[in-house]
């Protein structure tokens, strides 16, 4: 069966009990039921079944006008919008199954104080029958998670008495795309009241997952991984003043440091925190990365056991489905391990994938992975001075960065060469690159046989240590 969305859908039982009649009114309890009967269902997907608010309005009040007995009382329903009404007149929904059958439409509820809004998903879901989103309605990382009622796409109604401020949805499955929804943030709202709200939530195949849980628990590299929050606040320049417990500062020498008893940092110590004469402690931050030649910031590590990157990628996805604690708090320096409990499910993301290259969500860092996929992973550090973390812990601001090229893979011999004694077994590798740059700063001086100095008084000569080069001009 379809939503309701004709008044002419609907027949009525008054002040009976009702058998194919999908509307019961009792006048003496004053309450109104939708029952699960004729061309009325409560199925899933909850977008395709129940019956909208504006067809129930509409019918009762067809029924009010024309039946001899309702029309003693006064109408039940307050219509405020297509997608909000209350129950007015001391009129009220009979029972549980009347609420979750409505909808496009929140309500409230006089008699009893209840307010409810709607919940409706706007895109595909990838299996209606059993992927199941699930919603939160207090910030923080341990907040207890309430399942939609129907699998698939959403149009429910949920209670939010007293939960006006905060409301997040989640669709989490195995192998799949994961979505989540702040609708507060998102919108701009400061209070959610009884109406509808659309917001999108979908999902499909995830084709970098190919991996069991079950595996995923059981074998390396997977259980050699670990996650790791980090305490952190501000991620601002040094400089000569006071600092809280936590503070994270980036000092002259480009060297990120963590305040780990308050106190002064003085001018000495702005340039190099390890110089400081004030009476903070600052010591080196656990989040610092080196990325090429710049050292960045992040309050989230992941340690991928030596792992590829879409192994890396599996095991995320397993343990934001996790209902438990995923902070494994291990490996941290000291007096920056106290992040505190972050269940699985409602954490923030860690990575996605962009083509085959790895990004890593603001502020999470990927250590100790497998050198081959160098190549394929992004990071976003957190931003030096640029207003820090949001309420999730997640930089406000950051920029993508990649490393430096490595070339890395697996040499796969023939039996013949295996089998050689290990004195008569030689190979070599060469990786060649050519850079040409022209400067006219560079000379040489002090030569003697074969051995010539070579100095630039500029900076056109651009080589690192084991490099090969040529001189011509």
């Amino acid at each position: 069966m379809a939503k309701l969305t004709d008044p002419d859908s609907y027949s009525i039982a008054v002040n009976a009990t009702a058998t194919t009649e999908e509307v019961e009114v009792q006048t003496g309890a004053k309450t109104v039921e939708l029952r699960v009967a004729g061309n009325l269902d409560d199925t899933a997907p909850g977008k395709t079944s129940g019956a909208t608010a504006k067809s129930a309005y509409s019918f009762l009040k067809e029924e009010w006008l024309t039946n001899s007995i309702l029309r003693r009382f006064k109408f039940p329903i307050k219509m405020i919008f297509e997608g909000s009404f209350i129950w007015v007149n001391g009129w009220a929904p009979a029972n549980q199954q009347t609420r979750d059958l409505f909808r496009d439409a929140g309500f409230e509820e006089q008699v009893s104080g209840n307010v409810n809004a709607c919940m409706i998903s706007l895109g595909a879901i990838d299996a209606p029958g059993s992927d199941l989103a699930y919603y939160t309605q207090a910030p923080g990382f341990t907040a207890a998670v309430t399942a939609y009622d129907k699998t698939g796409e959403i149009n429910e109604n949920i209670d939010i008495t007293g939960k006006t401020t905060y409301q997040k949805s989640f669709l989490r499955e195995q192998g799949k795309l994961y979505a989540e929804y702040a609708l507060l943030d998102e919108q701009g709202l400061s209070v959610i009241g009884f109406q509808a709200y659309s917001f999108p939530l979908t999902n499909g195949n995830d084709a970098k997952v190919t991996e069991t849980d079950g595996n995923i628990d059981t074998i390396t590299p997977y259980t050699n991984m670990e996650i790791n929050f980090i305490q952190g606040t501000g991620f601002t320049t040094a400089a000569a003043q006071a600092y809280s417990q936590y503070e994270v500062v980036q000092d002259g020498a480009g060297r990120w440091a963590i305040c780990t008893t308050a106190g002064t940092l003085d001018a000495a110590g702005a340039l190099d925190y390890t110089n400081n004469g004030g009476t903070g402690t600052f010591e080196a931050y656990f989040g610092e990365e080196l990325i090429g030649s710049t050292y960045y910031a992040f309050n989230r590590e992941v340690d991928a056991g030596g792992g590829t990157d879409t192994e890396a990628h599996e095991f995320l996805m397993r343990q934001l489905r996790q209902t438990g604690d995923i902070n494994d708090n291990t490996g941290i320096t000291a007096g920056q391990d106290a992040y505190g409990t972050v269940n699985g499910q409602v954490a923030r993301l860690f990575d996605q994938y962009v083509g085959d290259t790895m990004v890593m969500e603001p502020g999470v860092v990927i250590r100790n992975f497998d050198a081959n996929s160098t190549n394929s992973i992004k990071h976003q550090p957190i931003t030096v001075d640029s207003g820090g973390l949001d309420s999730d812990g997640v930089p406000l601001v950051s920029t993508e960065v990649s490393f430096p090229f490595v070339a890395a893979g697996t040499f796969v011999f023939s039996d013949n060469f295996v089998s050689q004694p290990d004195v008569d077994t030689v190979f070599t590798v060469y990786f060649d690159y050519t850079k040409l740059q022209s400067a006219s700063t560079i000379a040489t001086t002090a030569s003697a046989g074969s051995v010539s100095t070579i100095t630039d008084s500029g900076s056109g000569m651009d080589i690192s240590a084991g490099e090969y080069f040529t001189l011509e001009g």
